[in-house]
């Protein structure tokens, strides 16, 4: 039921996708102004609809690392919607969740539009 309404709402925004299974979801993806691919998962969970963005994965040198990571703290001071993950693999993740009930296509634009507004903002800071 929730992957058509997700389906229509791509379509809508004018943004290709294509459906996955495991996770139950859709892959899309857009293009920053440094002409950098940046792919974007929303997956389905029981209660959630998940908006992830991999953004990078960090550089071995610690140094280079922490001043990414203060970067992007200072940032997010600013993004209340928007989670900071990383994984083992020093992989950060952007993302935003919300709960299935009540979503409409106005959370949709939101989702999309704070997360393409801040990789922009990441790539020309």
């Amino acid at each position: 039921m929730l992957i058509p309404q997700l389906e229509k709402y791509f379509q809508k925004y004018g943004w290709e996708y294509e459906l996955i299974e495991n996770p139950l979801g859709l892959i899309s993806g857009f293009v920053d102004s440094q002409e950098k691919q940046h792919s974007l998962f929303v997956s389905v969970s029981e209660f959630y609809i998940n908006f992830t963005l991999p953004y990078i994965t960090l550089p071995s040198d610690e140094h280079i690392s922490a001043q990414i990571l203060c970067k992007l703290m200072t940032l997010s001071f600013d993004w209340a919607l928007i989670k900071l993950s990383l994984d083992n693999d020093k992989n950060l993740y952007l993302s935003v969740e919300h709960l299935q009930k009540g979503f409409d296509y106005t959370h949709f634009e939101l989702s999309l539009d704070l997360l393409t507004e801040a990789i922009e903002l990441l790539v020309t800071s």
